[in-house]
């Protein structure tokens, strides 16, 4: 087996490894629940201020896995070109395939991932944010127990409400406006103050 099938090989592998979350993550969608998640931070450039001395330092000079990926898999498949098309020995071939694949990857591959990156959203805010915010009666309170709804990261979300204990007997009507003052994300639901 050719060096550039395995290097082929390996970089459209990694690719398709790094593709699968994403696919996964967007084909559960549309279940009807708020998933809860942290924020990602994404360092780019120097990660200045790092514990780890010279090795952190010199940490931002190696490349994303996605770049890896792409080089080896376009390193793979130019080499694998001009060794059985042009009959190059490998030592030519293995020259001639990175002064192809590198400028490719940069000027076109890379370009590629920095235009899709434009497109992914950002986490949604977890329920545990909602604490401290206004929330709105849908329904009519019962014993203490109801439907708000609430504003999180700019849309609404409808959640069980619950008074708190020394407002339970309270009336609530569809349309008063309360303050949520603890929430349960697993259970998506939450306690309201009328104050």
């Amino acid at each position: 087996m050719s060096v550039f099938l395995v290097a082929l090989g390996l970089g459209l592998g990694g690719l398709v490894l790094m593709a699968l979350p994403g696919m996964r993550r967007h084909g559960r969608a549309g279940h009807g629940r708020v998933h809860a998640q942290g924020k990602t931070h994404v360092l780019h450039g120097p990660r200045q201020g790092s514990k780890h001395g010279v090795a952190g330092g010199l940490l931002h000079y190696v490349p994303e896995p996605h770049v890896i990926f792409s080089l080896l898999a376009l390193f793979g498949a130019f080499g694998n070109v001009l060794q059985r098309t042009l009959h190059l020995p490998l030592g030519m071939a293995a020259v001639g395939a990175a002064v192809i694949a590198v400028p490719l990857e940069w000027l076109l591959v890379g370009r590629l991932w920095r235009l899709a990156s434009q497109f992914t959203g950002e986490p949604a805010s977890p329920l545990g944010s909602l604490v401290m915010d206004r929330a709105e009666a849908v329904t009519a309170f019962r014993n203490g127990k109801g439907i708000v709804r609430a504003v999180l990261d700019g849309r609404a979300v409808q959640l069980t409400a619950e008074l708190v204990a020394d407002e339970k007997t309270m009336t609530v009507r569809v349309g008063d406006r309360m303050t949520i003052q603890e929430v349960d994300s697993n259970r998506q639901r939450v306690r309201v103050s009328l104050r």
